[in-house]
């Protein structure tokens, strides 16, 4: 997962980053490198809400765990690769964007296990359709923080303020709140005839991603910064 997750953000960085580094290797393996350590930022993020990497997905074979840890990794290499679309002067330029959606991304997803305590139902219960709603949740925060954080650098302030476009991204955690609330445990006894919960919650799952991609393609084209890219033209370097 962490292997495909770089490979994600390998041809974020050919295609889409900075002028000065889609043509770079030094610069596209250093942020690659930046990026697998970022990934890290996972395992501690859902360690705290309680879901253990070593404990419950690999020692006790918790197929739930690992779910939610699979799409964690998905929805933070979002946060990442989002903040290295735009042009930008220098690595603050990705690492500051980046910081902004991964502090909103645990925050939203901390306030979705305070109200859910999904981290009770993927690691007691074991309940896999609770983990694949969650990481259906985690992986469309992770799209719309990342579009948060993409774009050319204009200053610290302007991207502080650029970064509201964030709040579909509450919205969603709400609705997603809400929709929890309808579904029992998969532990609990099911009437005669009645499904597993793994199919609507798989559907659940695609709605919360489609939802994300349908707001990131109305907010396009991302923003950019015209007099930046005349300066880069003019000194021949675009």
């Amino acid at each position: 997962a962490p292997l495909a997750c770089l490979g994600g953000l390998f041809l974020v960085l050919v295609s889409a980053a900075s002028y000065d580094v889609v043509d770079a290797p030094r610069y596209i393996v250093f942020y690659l490198a930046v990026g697998g350590a970022w990934l890290g930022l996972v395992r501690t993020g859902l360690a705290f809400m309680g879901i253990l990497l070593r404990d419950d997905a690999l020692e006790r074979g918790n197929r739930a765990a690992a779910i939610s840890l699979i799409t964690g990794l998905m929805g933070l290499t979002a946060c990442f690769a989002g903040a290295n679309i735009g042009d930008g002067p220098g690595w603050w330029c990705v690492l500051y964007p980046a910081g902004l959606a991964t502090a909103t991304w645990f925050a939203l997803l901390a306030g979705f296990q305070a109200a859910t305590k999904v981290a009770d139902k993927v690691t007691i219960e074991r309940d896999e359709a609770a983990a694949i709603r969650h990481g259906g949740l985690m992986i469309a925060v992770g799209l719309v923080c990342g579009r948060a954080a993409a774009g050319d650098w204009t200053s610290a302030a302007a991207t502080l303020v650029e970064f509201s476009v964030v709040l579909p991204a509450v919205l969603l955690t709400a609705l997603a709140v809400f929709a929890e609330g309808m579904f029992r445990p998969e532990g609990v006894r099911r009437e005669p005839g009645q499904a597993s919960q793994r199919w609507s919650s798989l559907t659940l799952a695609f709605v919360y991603v489609l939802l994300a991609l349908a707001y990131i393609g109305w907010s396009l084209p991302l923003p950019a910064n015209p007099m930046y890219r005349s300066e880069a033209k003019v000194e021949g370097r675009e």
